[in-house]
């Protein structure tokens, strides 16, 4: 459980009373919960971290650089998830990737591929804005110390909001327009792809009183940070989850 894992990991650290948390607790619990909801065996979990920090590099402008450490990432995450999925194919077990194998839709199921881009995409969607966001939470709360004193299991909830609000890892939501749209002074033609600020949204005095201010205990709007309509982000509660109990 989210609650067994945190434990375990602070437990390793909290006698020296200091630690570097991103190497000490956030590069491990985030890929952990993803690899227990798969149905990843534990003694993998830390090949499964070293594959996701070498696919994030597909997002960096660093990208032509970083291909070799991309490539040896990609192959041993799909040569690894094909011997998976086919060992969950011939003995299901209690876990999402069996889940996702009995899956069907009007006698329709996931092809070989399409499996294994979901959990790619699960993978590297469920571990480093986590990971990062709950870095960026540390910081903050190492800036603003009256705040960290306010955490309690009560206020837990109120603090991933006030985090996701004040510093999202992710600022931007990408869209495409289907139709033509005009927005205050702007005209988008149909199909224009736009990059939506939810940085800058939920920063707007307009929706958040004194946004401006970093503050666990007052009642706000929910953040855009993790996007809104179809497109919301499947991850958000267990994101939400991780969080609070970390």
């Amino acid at each position: 459980s989210m609650a067994a894992l945190s434990t375990e990991l602070v437990d390793q650290f909290a006698p020296a009373g200091r630690c570097e948390f991103m190497t000490a607790f956030a590069d491990h619990y985030p890929i952990q919960m993803i690899c227990e909801l798969l149905g990843v065996p534990r003694e993998d979990h830390e090949r499964f971290g070293e594959w996701a920090n070498g696919l994030t590099w597909v997002l960096s402008f660093e990208l032509a650089a970083r291909m070799p450490e991309i490539r040896v990432a990609y192959e041993g995450l799909t040569t690894y998830l094909d011997a998976f999925i086919e060992d969950r194919r011939r003995a299901p077990q209690d876990d999402l990737v069996t889940r996702l194998i009995e899956a069907e839709d009007a006698g329709d199921r996931l092809s070989p591929l399409e499996l294994r881009s979901m959990i790619g995409a699960l993978l590297f969607a469920g571990y480093d804005t986590t990971k990062n966001q709950l870095g960026i939470a540390m910081a903050l709360f190492a800036q603003f110390p009256a705040q960290w004193r306010l955490v309690t299991r009560d206020t837990a909830a109120a603090a991933v909001e006030e985090i996701l609000r004040f510093q999202g890892t992710v600022a931007i939501a990408p869209r495409i327009a289907r139709e033509e749209l005009t927005v205050g002074d702007y005209h988008v033609p149909a199909g224009t792809i736009l990059a939506l600020s939810t940085g800058a949204a939920n920063h707007d005095p307009a929706a958040y009183d004194r946004p401006e201010r970093f503050d666990i205990t007052v009642p706000r709007e929910p953040p855009l940070t993790f996007g809104g309509g179809a497109h919301y982000c499947l991850g958000a509660n267990l994101a939400r989850a991780e969080m609070q109990e970390a």
